[in-house]
């Protein structure tokens, strides 16, 4: 579930006009956003952040996983830009 919530928050980002990375990996998402001008809500924002909150949290599952992997601090550097990215 986490990881579908945080593409879902790469779009809210998006709709912000924050955009990250561009690539083809983003191209379907990137195209919608460019087609759907709209605001998310304060309320989405905020849950957003507790998602991403919980996602850096000790004792999250995603973020051990990641701890094992080689690609973990581009990892955590692309969650805390994702972050930064979030109005």
């Amino acid at each position: 579930m986490i990881p579908k919530a945080i593409a879902a928050i790469e779009v809210l980002a998006r709709l912000q006009g924050n955009w990250g990375d561009r690539s083809a990996y983003s191209e379907m998402a990137d195209n919608w956003v460019e087609t759907h001008k709209l605001q998310p809500s304060i309320a989405l924002v905020q849950k957003a952040h507790l998602v991403i909150e919980q996602t850096l949290m000790e004792n999250s599952e995603l973020k051990e996983l990641w701890q094992e992997s080689e690609k973990y601090t581009a990892w955590l550097n692309s969650i805390t830009d994702l972050k930064n990215r979030v109005k």
